[in-house]
Formats: C-alpha cells, sequence, structure tokens
C-alpha cells in the first residue's frame, strides 16, 4: 500500500487475494491516484469488489491462459452481482452441455471459447489437448475450460465453480488429482 502510494499509481492489476491482503479499509482516501483495477486470476468476493470499486473503474477479467489469457470481462460496480462479463473483440464464449450442445439461457454448463486467442494445445500432451481443444460443429474450434457459468438476463457470464477438483491458490492452477496420483505414487 505504502509503494502504491509513494508512485501514486493510476492503473494496477492484481488478483483480488492481493488487493485483501492489502489491508487497507478505504482504498478511495488511501489511493486517491488509482483509476483503474483490472483484476484477475481467480475469482471475484463481492466484498472486494464493493470495497475496491468505489471512487475508480474495477475491471474484472476472465480468461485461461490457454486464450491468451484476458477472454471474457466486464466493469464492476458495487453493489451490483459480479459476472465475468462478455467476451472481448475477437473472442468467442458459449455455454454447452457434456455433449457439448447449447444450454438454454440461464442455465448452468460448461464455458468454452473460441476466436483467435485459443491456443492450439497443449505441448507433449496429445491426451489432454484432446480432451480440451475440440472441433464444434457450430463454434468451430473451441477450448473446454471446465469452468461452470450461466448466462444473466444481460447477457454476462456469471462464474460458478469447476466441473473438476481443480483449485486456484493465489492465481495458480493445483490440479488436486495430479497431487493425488503422486501421493500414491509413494
Amino acid at each position: 500500500l505504502a509503494w502504491l502510494q509513494h508512485e501514486r499509481i493510476t492503473v494496477f492489476c492484481p488478483p483480488p487475494t492481493l488487493l485483501r491482503a492489502t489491508g487497507c479499509k478505504d482504498p478511495r482516501t488511501a489511493l486517491p491516484d488509482l483509476r483503474l483495477l483490472y483484476v484477475g486470476g481467480e475469482a471475484l468476493p463481492e466484498d472486494v469488489a464493493d470495497l475496491w470499486s468505489a471512487g475508480r473503474r474495477l475491471e474484472n477479467g476472465y480468461g485461461p491462459t490457454e486464450c491468451s489469457v484476458t477472454a471474457t470481462r466486464c466493469t464492476v460496480q458495487a453493489g451490483a452481482p459480479i459476472t465475468i462479463g462478455r467476451p472481448v473483440r475477437g473472442n468467442t464464449a458459449v455455454v454447452l452441455d457434456d455433449e457439448l450442445r447449447a444450454v438454454p439461457y440461464g442455465e448452468v454448463g460448461e464455458l468454452c471459447l473460441g476466436g483467435a486467442g485459443v491456443a492450439r494445445g497443449y505441448r507433449n500432451n496429445e491426451q489432454q489437448t484432446a480432451e480440451r481443444f475440440v472441433q464444434h460443429p457450430e463454434h468451430g474450434r473451441i477450448y473446454r475450460t471446465g469452468d461452470l457459468v450461466r448466462q444473466d438476463a444481460q447477457g454476462s457470464l456469471v462464474y460458478l465453480g469447476r466441473r473438476d477438483t481443480q483449485v486456484k491458490v493465489r492465481g495458480h492452477r493445483i490440479e488436486l488429482e495430479q497431487i493425488e496420483t503422486r501421493l500414491a505414487e509413494l
């Protein structure tokens, strides 16, 4: 916090956990020069959004590395529902069921991303590439994120969690099944 104040930072791009870790009770007063916060890497909690959006623009970005980092985003307002927004230019986002069919509007499904930013696959991992990067008959090449979402009444995507056991710690993916496999080997 002292560094942000001393350097008169105007734009800051942290994960939400870092904002909470500052311990700042009144960011609007403590950081009057801060005009734009662009958060991502993990889910944005409502209390963090409400505290840090006051007096500045707060953008919530969503996007896995497999899709050139930011695939969807939105501006977050204090007291408003938190979403991960809509696709950024050049990307597509569709909500599909297990058979890769579109789910009815408002229903829960897996977020699948397409567009110019989608990677070719995982290096030296053909099996995981085949599972996650698929050719869809309607949407072309898409990446199956493993994230569960639904579209709200405004068409924004609402993040609901994972369809597998992957967790995030400070923005880093942790595959619990891989840890379990390694422990079993020991």
